[in-house]
């Protein structure tokens, strides 16, 4: 009999994204990663900085609700205005405010 050696991966495993561990994709020196914040961006709002969701109430790449948020409809039509926005709330712990923050993890 001829057996051939595989290799088994958990390709739903939760603690590895690609083939990094988890936390290691969480933050670099306390600063929330740029994988985190591209996955937020892509499954907020497919990446369109014109995406309007919440019955209107929220806006751009991060869906940012205007009206809770000290942050303008111009900064949350630019990428790295709203990123680093994001990554501040992320950074106080309140990344729960965005529903995709847990999914990117």
């Amino acid at each position: 009999m001829f057996f051939q050696e595989i290799s088994l991966v958990a390709i739903d495993d939760p603690t590895f994204v690609g083939n990094k561990p988890k936390q290691a994709n969480r933050t670099i020196n306390n600063r929330v990663s740029d994988d985190i914040l591209a996955c937020i961006a892509t499954k907020e709002s497919g990446m369109n900085p014109y995406a309007i969701g919440d019955q209107g109430l929220a806006y751009g790449y991060f869906q940012i609700h205007l009206d809770k948020h000290p942050v303008s409809y111009e900064c949350a039509i630019d990428y790295n205005c709203s990123a680093n926005y994001t990554a501040k709330k992320i950074s106080e712990g309140k990344g729960y405010l965005w529903t995709t923050y847990y999914s990117c993890l």
